[in-house]
This record gives structure tokens, C-alpha cells and sequence, in this order.
């Protein structure tokens, strides 16, 4: 199971490009879209080709939640994979909902987890695997970020302005729009 971040309202047009790149199926989140991928390649097809999406996952766990102690007893459920051996990891969290926590605080309570099951340390400049939650509400969704960057930032943009039109937006209207080559 997989999941791709987008950006609100543009749901659909991610499930699309999905669907023509590696013709999976997808389920429609709140800022996110979940799909089954058929293979590895499959992920690194839709992290390196997709236009729509700001990061690619591989999910390992999710689950519905109540409070941060709720978090806390369930992470320790979440299965870490322990191959390939690696020394340096980051984690990072996204949370979108009134919650009585922050996200550093679940940053914080996955690397202790991480840290148990690997046996490797926590470090945002330097890591070998970046881990990633999603926080939706009451729902919590946590994998490997397969690119361990934001996959909407685009390369020739070297000045990013707050008037800037987000690139996932652009691509989402034009695709909307009816646009056809030629």
C-alpha cells in the first residue's frame, strides 16, 4: 500500500496521473491519495514522473487515533524494516487538524521508536532513509518517503515567492482544463 501527499481540492487529478502511469487504483484521502503499487519500480515511476504530488510513500502502518497517548501506544505496532542496514535516519510529520500536539512531538515519539528497532540515530542533514507521517485529522499514516524531498518544488525555480503559483496547482488547472497537446 502507498500513498502520495497533494494538495487539497486536487485529489482527482492525482488519481488520474496515477492511474496513467502505473495503472493502479486509487482511494481518495483529504490531502492524500492511496494506491496499491505493483512493485518497487512502480514507486520510484510516480516519484520521479509525477506533476501533481508532493511526496511519494510507502505505507507501513495507519491507524485512527484519539489523543497523543493514543499515538504513543500505537506507533510501537507499526513495523520498521530492518533491511537494508542503515546508520542515519530522519523522520518528519505533516499534521493538518486542531490537535493538542504538535508535530515535532510525533517526530520526536517515532525517531525514539525507530531508534529501538534500528539501532541507528536520528539525523536531518545526513540520513540514509527519510521516514514520513501524515497526520489527517484522527488518522495517522506513516512509510518511507521515497524521495526525501518535497516533490512539488520544481529544479528551475530558483526563487520560490509567496505569489508564486504552486506547480502541483499549475499542472492540476491545465489538466482540468481540458488541454491537449498540439
Amino acid at each position: 500500500e502507498c500513498m502520495a501527499l497533494v494538495s487539497r481540492g486536487i485529489e482527482d487529478v492525482a488519481c488520474m496521473e496515477i492511474a496513467e502511469i502505473t495503472g493502479a487504483k486509487c482511494r481518495q484521502g483529504e490531502g492524500c491519495v492511496l494506491f496499491s503499487a505493483k512493485s518497487m519500480k512502480d514507486i520510484f515511476k510516480i516519484s520521479y514522473r509525477a506533476q501533481s504530488i508532493s511526496r511519494a510513500i510507502l505505507l507501513l502502518g495507519s491507524f485512527e487515533f484519539k489523543d497523543f497517548e493514543d499515538i504513543s501506544k500505537k506507533i510501537k505496532g507499526i513495523p520498521v524494516p530492518s533491511k537494508p542496514k542503515i546508520r542515519k535516519f530522519a523522520v518528519k510529520c505533516k499534521r493538518e487538524g486542531p490537535h493538542d500536539f504538535s508535530s515535532a512531538d510525533v517526530e520526536k515519539e517515532l525517531a525514539k521508536h525507530i531508534e529501538k528497532k534500528l539501532g541507528a540515530k536520528q539525523d536531518f542533514r545526513e540520513f540514509e532513509l527519510m521516514f514520513f507521517c501524515y497526520i489527517q485529522s484522527n488518522n495517522l499514516y506513516f512509510g518511507i518517503d521515497f524521495a526525501g524531498l518535497e516533490l512539488h518544488k520544481r529544479q528551475y525555480k530558483i526563487y520560490a515567492q509567496s505569489s508564486s503559483l504552486r506547480c502541483t496547482i499549475a499542472y492540476a488547472l491545465a489538466r482540468l482544463s481540458g488541454f491537449k497537446k498540439g
